[in-house]
């Protein structure tokens, strides 16, 4: 009788354990297949750039800015529970050869600052590659 009640308890935790894992939070990118040429590469980087960033992996995140670039430090963002889950509604506000203007529309979740907003990136070409130069 004592084993099937320790059983019965030890299944129980182990239901409990499994109920209370950490939701897994599912970001939506930007399709990118819908672009070509700079604005699709610009995309891409801006979906790396969401990716690390929910990661928190300091160094794949301050690899997609440039080296002049004062917004890659991601430490500020260590303790901070942000992720953000959506990207869409891309507009180009300024393109040339070697800098674009895009602003995109985030969606959050857990953030101080509300569930959406949209963010002005602006990117530089810097040895043939896009980076982010800043953030607005």
């Amino acid at each position: 009788m004592k084993q099937l009640q320790l059983m019965s308890f030890i299944l129980a935790l182990l239901f409990l354990s499994a109920c209370s894992t950490i939701e897994e939070v599912k970001t939506s990118y930007i399709d990118v297949s819908a672009y070509q040429g700079a604005q699709k590469e610009v995309l891409k980087v801006v979906n790396q750039r969401v990716e690390y960033f929910n990661k928190r992996d300091k160094d794949l995140y301050t690899s997609v800015f440039t080296k002049d670039s004062s917004q890659s430090d991601i430490e500020a963002y260590q303790k901070n529970e942000t992720k953000i889950i959506k990207l869409s509604e891309p507009k180009f506000m300024s393109e040339s050869e070697n800098q674009v203007t895009v602003s995109i529309h985030e969606e959050y979740k857990d953030s101080p600052f509300g569930p959406v907003g949209d963010t002005m990136y602006t990117l530089m070409k810097e040895d043939g590659t896009w980076k982010i130069n800043g953030l607005d």
